[in-house]
């Protein structure tokens, strides 16, 4: 019986995403397995998320910092932000989330279909070191870009909009706070590092 209302739940939950008027693709056309799994780099860093400073794969962190797995296959789960992007239309796909039994540690995949160009990000505290930034930082990737000054406009539009959404934990008071990274970094697609913080901070005010 058990069985039989999980398996209800779980239509019902897909009846409604696929019938949805935002909804253009489907999660297999759109197949995000397939898009994490070849656009967004593997590159390892370290940012917090495994033990004994452990570098970890970018898009096995992407997965883990916005329960993408749990979107993919439709359990409960996927819910558990309760103030995130969620868009699909004919031209973008954007998608946000946290980590869980973590929620200052976020990540946002956003997709154009179109150009089919792939951006993450990841919110984290520690970057490659044990030391920990209390106010966070930014790591944006894209295989699809091969310079930072080249992110599109349309990325940052839904990056301001989701930082206008949701906030993090300040350790220090002890009190949600605003999303105010410290450092912004991306990873081209020859999985080369730069701060493009300069070039960038006024853009996700």
């Amino acid at each position: 019986m058990k069985k039989l209302i999980y398996i209800f739940i779980l239509t019902f939950l897909w009846t409604n995403i696929s019938n949805s008027d935002q909804t253009y693709l489907n999660l297999d056309e759109i197949n995000l397995n397939k898009i994490i799994k070849n656009d967004v780099t593997n590159f390892p860093v370290y940012i917090g998320n495994t033990k004994n400073n452990k570098k970890k794969p970018i898009n096995e962190s992407l997965y883990q910092f916005t329960n993408l797995y749990s979107y993919i296959q439709l359990t409960p789960s996927a819910f558990i932000e309760p103030k995130k992007i969620h868009i699909d239309n004919k031209k973008y796909f954007a998608y946000s989330g946290c980590r869980y039994q973590s929620c200052s540690e976020k990540g946002l995949i956003w997709i154009d279909k179109e150009k089919k160009i792939t951006v993450g990000l990841l919110l984290h505290y520690f970057f490659n070191s044990d030391i920990m930034n209390d106010d966070g930082d930014f790591l944006i990737f894209s295989k699809n870009l091969n310079d930072g000054s080249k992110l599109p406009d349309e990325f940052f539009a839904i990056l301001k909009k989701w930082t206008s959404m949701i906030d993090r934990y300040d350790f220090n008071t002890k009190k949600s706070a605003p999303i105010t990274p410290t450092k912004i970094r991306f990873i081209n697609s020859k999985n080369e590092v730069s701060d493009i913080t300069e070039l960038f901070k006024n853009k996700i005010k």
